[in-house]
């Protein structure tokens, strides 16, 4: 699996995750770094809406602009279970907003 965070901004990222086998499903979100390395437990997470098998492109909306993160990816069974050991990451962190001033 590889996963490419291709574009962010304040509130924002796109992320393009590309399986290595095709046939094999996997599931994936996007986490707080903190809470990531804090203690993150794949087999805890049982939203399988986020499930795929093939080259998949998504954006993650409402990020907390200047917080750290980490997006992962991670296989799953037939059953929607985490696979051992087949767990991969990226960090990243959106786009600092940028506030205007204006001049007078």
């Amino acid at each position: 699996m590889s996963i490419t965070v291709q574009e962010t901004k304040a509130t924002s990222a796109t992320v393009i995750f590309v399986p290595a086998d095709n046939n094999e499903p996997y599931s994936y979100g996007v986490i707080a770094k903190e809470e990531f390395y804090n203690g993150f437990i794949p087999s805890d997470v049982n939203d399988m809406s986020s499930c795929s098998k093939s080259v998949y492109s998504h954006t993650f909306e409402n990020l907390q602009p200047e917080t750290e993160y980490v997006v992962y990816a991670y296989g799953v069974d037939g059953n929607g279970s985490y696979v051992e050991g087949r767990l991969e990451s990226e960090e990243f962190a959106p786009l600092r907003s940028r506030r205007s001033r204006l001049s007078g």
